[in-house]
C-alpha cells in the first residue's frame, strides 16, 4: 500500500500544478482582454478629442480671417524680373579654359580673364579631379556655368571663387 502512495503521489502533484496553470492561465487571458479593451477605448477617446480640437481651432482661423479680409492691404504689384537671379562666380586664375564637358580632354570653348564674373548654374559634378595648377596639386570638382558671351561649360572648380581673388602661385 505504502508503495501505491508513492506512486499516486507524483501524479497528484502534477494534476495540482496543471489545475493551477490552468487558472492562472484564464487569469491572464482575462485580464488581457481586459486591459486591451480599455487601451482601445482611451485610443478612441484620444482622437475624438483631437478631432473636436482641430475642429475648434479651423474655425478659429476661419473666423481670424474672416475679421482680417477687412484690414488686409492691396496684394503687392507683380515684379517684372528682366533676368533671373543668380549666383555670381570670378575667376581666379588669367586664361581659365571654359570646356564642353567635365574634363581637361574636353573641348575649349572660351578662355577667360583673371576677375571676369561667370554665372554658377547650380550643377557641380559628383567626382574631383586632382589637377597641378602652377606649384598647388588641387583636388576640385568641375563647376557648371553660363559666361558673359552667353556660353555654357565646365570650369574646374580651383579656377573660380565667390570673390575676386587671384588663386596664389599662377602667373
Amino acid at each position: 500500500m505504502e508503495k501505491k502512495n508513492k506512486i499516486l503521489l507524483p501524479r497528484v502533484e502534477i494534476l495540482l500544478m496543471g489545475v493551477f496553470f490552468l487558472i492562472f492561465l484564464i487569469w491572464a487571458v482575462s485580464k488581457c482582454s481586459s486591459t486591451r479593451k480599455q487601451l482601445a477605448e482611451e485610443a478612441e477617446q484620444q482622437a475624438t478629442e483631437q478631432a473636436e480640437y482641430e475642429a475648434s481651432l479651423m474655425d478659429k482661423q476661419r473666423m481670424d480671417s474672416i475679421k482680417n479680409v477687412a484690414n488686409k492691404p492691396p496684394p503687392p504689384s507683380p515684379r517684372n524680373y528682366t533676368e533671373a537671379s543668380y549666383t555670381p562666380l570670378y575667376i581666379t586664375i588669367q586664361g581659365m579654359n571654359v570646356r564642353s564637358a567635365p574634363s581637361v580632354n574636353s573641348n575649349i570653348l572660351e578662355r577667360l580673364e583673371l576677375f571676369e564674373e561667370v554665372q554658377f548654374l547650380n550643377e557641380v559634378t559628383d567626382f574631383r579631379d586632382e589637377i597641378t595648377i602652377g606649384e598647388e596639386i588641387t583636388n576640385e570638382p568641375w563647376v557648371k556655368v553660363k559666361t558673359q558671351k552667353g556660353k555654357v561649360g565646365w570650369i574646374y572648380g580651383a579656377g573660380i571663387n565667390y570673390y575676386k581673388t587671384k588663386r596664389p602661385g599662377v602667373d
